[in-house]
């Protein structure tokens, strides 16, 4: 050995989604937590082919690398919504965890936060800031 890193890819994020629906769909066998826009889904189904095929020529590249196609595509992707500028902004302007903006969202009973950077003001309601922090829980539970 020449002094190599072994490592393998676990999965990977198919980010920047575009959703048509907040509701959980399946689609070729895997689950999804909401439904994407259907050119989304024609361009993830080529990417996890694509990915496929790369996983086929490069073998240990990935963990999931010796399944089928379908548990392969299963096993090592995954989705994230687009996810709103006006709690990602903030988050990372002001240093504010999401799940920290979901905890003082909660403690204040209230149905939306703004939040003040610089000059920009941004104002996030409830179900978007519960919208991110279901995404990234998503990529928590994957993980």
């Amino acid at each position: 050995e020449r002094g190599e890193i072994q490592t393998q890819v676990l999965f990977v994020v198919w980010n920047f989604v575009k959703v048509l629906k907040d509701e959980p769909i399946e689609h070729r066998g895997v689950r999804f937590p909401f439904t994407p826009t259907k050119i989304c889904l024609e361009i993830l189904d080529s990417c996890n082919k694509r990915l496929f095929k790369n996983s086929q020529d490069l073998p240990g590249l990935f963990v999931h690398g010796g399944a089928s196609e379908a548990d392969f595509i299963a096993a090592s992707t995954t989705i994230l919504r687009q996810l709103a500028d006006n709690v990602l902004k903030p988050s990372e302007e002001l240093g504010m965890p999401v799940v920290e903006m979901v905890n003082k969202l909660q403690e204040s009973g209230k149905k939306s936060m703004k939040f003040q950077s610089g000059e920009v003001a941004y104002d996030a309601k409830d179900d978007t800031i519960s919208n991110v922090m279901d995404g990234l829980k998503i990529l928590e539970d994957k993980f």
